[in-house]
């Protein structure tokens, strides 16, 4: 199994959800290729998956109305990165004791440069 890789963040509370996820990915990314291109041995991460974890469970409850509406709002960003049909989401739990978390399940693995690119050069949707 490839290396897991946990990026958590506070934020200003101006910010959308699409912003947050743009940034918080970027920088997931970059930290990946830093460890690539620094560590003496070989690591590889697997990039067709993605778990994104939403821990504010008093704006973001673990509802299925809420999960419809992030959702939509970061479509978009992961569309640029996967392709438009390119993913499913899915959410991780229906526990409504647990934080909303969507897990992303690309068809094919991207390799890091490609989505590092992608991130580059996408626009964060401000809703």
């Amino acid at each position: 199994m490839a290396p897991a890789f946990c990026r958590k963040r506070e934020w200003e509370a101006n910010a959308s959800l699409a912003e947050r996820l743009h940034l918080v990915l970027r920088i997931g990314l970059a930290s990946c290729q830093t460890l690539v291109e620094d560590l003496a041995e070989p690591v590889r991460f697997q990039l067709d998956e993605v778990e994104i974890g939403l821990l504010d469970r008093l704006r973001l409850p673990n509802e299925a109305a809420v999960f419809d509406r992030v959702v939509a709002e970061i479509r978009p960003l992961l569309a640029e990165l996967y392709g438009r049909d390119g993913y499913s989401l899915a959410r991780v739990s229906e526990d409504p004791r647990r934080a909303l978390s969507i897990h992303l399940r690309a068809q094919e693995a991207p390799t890091l440069e490609t989505l590092l690119a992608r991130i580059g050069s996408a626009t964060p949707v401000t809703a």
